[in-house]
């Protein structure tokens, strides 16, 4: 498998935790996202990796979208870091209702469209804090006339409104708009004192995930055909293909 191979594996055998993305690792890449399956037997190895490591997966959708496959992890960081879930623990932040007005107003402003689709990011508790958009093809003009007039507004200070922050994608055919303090790495921090974990490693691939890669110890990148163009720009020690993300998981869990 390469030299690269070898040493990753000699890495993963020194952390606590392994982080890893839903979309692009834990669900195969596809456009529109909401359609794509989760890899069954990619979580099957991830679930047998629990004998030696804690297990975390890490999601822009919310918990009750992905309930049924945040099950098989030790912890679910969802809604792109705004929500922890543990066996026993939610953990939100403070000051999220501070948001929700501005993100509701977003979504009201989005939902009436055809050629997209929309979907609210809301915690457990029911704070709405990001939204979601995606489409399939190309958008007509006045669908992205009315998406760049909304990033424009929420991306500038408002007396009015919260400022939000924006992750665009045009490749994978979406965006996804979210509530400043929803991020990935912060949510890693706060797991890191929670379960007591040393050493972790994260598993990514996209643009989203650099901060969160900057933050541990393996970083870690997939590369697919959606992010073929801009895996350079992926914050990480190792890249794989994933027919290599298997041979790794299948390793460690040899030799657990």
């Amino acid at each position: 498998m390469g030299d690269h191979i070898d040493e990753l594996l000699k890495e993963l055998k020194s952390v606590d935790a392994i982080v890893v993305s839903y979309h692009g690792v834990v669900v195969p890449p596809s456009i529109p996202r909401y359609r794509a399956l989760p890899d069954e037997a990619v979580i099957d190895l991830l679930s047998q990796l629990r004998r030696r490591y804690k297990v975390i997966i890490v999601s822009f959708r919310s918990y009750t979208a992905i309930q049924r496959t945040a099950d098989a992890f030790d912890a679910a960081v969802c809604c792109n870091g705004c929500e922890i879930v543990t066996p026993d623990d939610i953990i939100v932040p403070r000051k999220i209702e501070e948001y929700t007005h501005t993100i509701l107003n977003v979504f009201r402003s989005l939902e009436e469209s055809r050629d997209f689709t929309v979907e609210l990011r809301k915690t457990r508790f029911g704070d709405a804090v990001g939204v979601a958009i995606e489409w399939n093809g190309s958008l007509s003009v006045a669908s992205q006339e009315l998406i760049n007039s909304i990033i424009g507004k929420v991306s500038r200070p408002n007396p009015r409104s919260k400022c939000l922050t924006v992750y665009t994608d045009q490749s994978g055919n979406y965006i996804e708009i979210f509530a400043p303090i929803c991020r990935r790495a912060r949510a890693i921090d706060i797991l890191r004192k929670l379960m007591n974990l040393g050493r972790v490693a994260y598993i990514g691939e996209g643009l989203i995930d650099n901060e969160a890669l900057r933050s541990v110890d393996v970083p870690i990148a997939v590369m697919h055909e959606l992010n073929r163009d801009r895996i350079d720009k992926v914050f990480a020690r190792y890249r794989l293909n994933r027919s290599q993300l298997i041979y790794v998981l299948k390793s460690l869990n040899a030799s657990v």
